[in-house]
């Protein structure tokens, strides 16, 4: 359980730029997942979304 989330946030810690450090980037492939969900879990993982209201459309101003 958590494989995919463990691997984004791996990916993410790799690919954001420290201070003083130049940005690397990082190449993230499954064989579950398609593109266009990965790229949503990883954005509302760091807007700190709840990704089945996103997909839906209910999200509201001010509520996490």
């Amino acid at each position: 359980m958590g494989k995919t989330a463990l691997a984004l946030n791996i990916a993410l810690h790799i690919s954001v730029p420290k201070t003083g450090h130049q940005a690397v980037g990082v190449a993230v492939f499954s064989l579950e997942m398609s593109k266009e969900s990965l790229l949503t879990r990883l954005i509302c993982s760091q807007a700190h979304v709840d990704q089945s209201r996103f997909r839906t459309g209910f999200l509201d101003a001010g509520r996490e």
